[in-house]
């Protein structure tokens, strides 16, 4: 289980990914760029984000996060095949 805090969980995360490389586990990976359940205090901290940034406001999802996508690609993608996206 993670601790939703990158400085907690970001050492599990990467022996997770060298495990998967190193063994060749094969997998399907699914993730959700939202990166946590929606909370009012959450939405808040996105439109405030958001507006600092110049980016869309979103009301019924939190404004997508990248640094896990980074991080499963830097831990895993010299063996994935493809990545696939929704607009």
């Amino acid at each position: 289980m993670l601790k939703r805090d990158w400085n907690k969980d970001k050492d599990r995360i990467e022996e997770t990914f060298k495990h998967i490389t190193s063994h060749k586990v094969p997998i399907w990976l699914i993730t959700h760029p939202e990166g946590t359940r929606l909370a009012k205090d959450k939405l808040k901290k996105s439109h405030e984000w958001a507006k600092k940034n110049d980016l869309p406001i979103f009301n019924n999802v939190l404004l997508p996060r990248s640094q896990g996508f980074i991080a499963t690609i830097q831990g895993i993608g010299n063996v994935i095949d493809a990545v696939y996206g929704k607009k």
